[in-house]
């Protein structure tokens, strides 16, 4: 467990590091958040997309 998350720590700050010097990690959040990227979970019933927390609970209950 503690070699995962020091790799995640590493690759975090990894990646901050290349991050252009005008963009800070607020506006990386940002621009992410316009572009839908940080949509992680989707709790709609719709039974016609695929990775929704409803298909979720039906693929767990089989």
């Amino acid at each position: 467990m503690f070699i995962i998350m020091t790799g995640m720590f590493v690759a975090f700050f990894f990646i901050l590091g290349f991050l252009p010097s005008d963009i800070t990690f607020s506006k990386a959040l940002k621009i992410a958040g316009a572009s839908n990227k940080l949509n992680i979970l989707d709790f709609s019933m719709n039974t016609k997309s695929r990775y929704t927390f409803g298909a979720e609970l039906r693929v767990v209950c089989f």
